[in-house]
């Protein structure tokens, strides 16, 4: 699938071929302190498959809690941040799915850790090695769940809950 995006100023831009099957969310404490949030969702793009349109991002090189060094790339003017990519060897992009216009059509397929869990955490530890087979051209019989919000739980829950008058 083509997809085109931008940072939030909209100095930079892209395009990139994403494949809808190898969307995933992580959760190590990078990805959380990189977004303020929980997690952050990605695209794996091959190295021929993103190409900038506009602007040239910042980076910096992060190592990892599992000592793999990781280019980060990011608006220098606005923050966004838009890809991260390996150092050394092939490079293949982990796109943030955020920043894409088509971000609706993209939902996570997987769920990992690629550095350190939060405390308290029962995630399991991935290797990039340990991807889902699916990822490498193999079927996998069992989908990962989706998660999602009921009107029986949480804030939807609270929400529901709650009289106006």
């Amino acid at each position: 699938m083509k997809v085109k995006g931008t940072c939030h100023c909209g100095e930079i831009t892209y395009e990139a071929e994403v494949d809808p099957e190898k969307v995933a969310v992580c959760y190590c404490t990078d990805c959380q302190t990189m977004t303020g949030g929980t997690c952050h969702v990605n695209a794996v793009v091959a190295d021929d498959g993103l190409r900038l349109t506009a602007g040239k991002p910042a980076e910096y090189t992060k190592t990892g809690d599992n000592g793999n060094k990781r280019i980060q790339a990011f608006c220098g003017t606005c923050g966004t941040h838009l890809y991260a990519c390996n150092v050394e060897g092939p490079k293949h992009y982990g796109v943030r799915v955020g920043a894409m216009d088509k971000r609706a059509e993209l939902s996570p397929k997987a769920r990992f850790t690629c550095g350190r869990s939060p405390a308290g955490s029962s995630m399991k530890q991935v290797s990039r090695a340990g991807r889902p087979s699916r990822w490498n051209g193999e079927s996998q019989s069992k989908k990962p769940s989706r998660g999602g919000f009921s009107a029986g739980s949480g804030l939807a829950a609270r929400r529901a809950s709650v009289s106006v008058g």
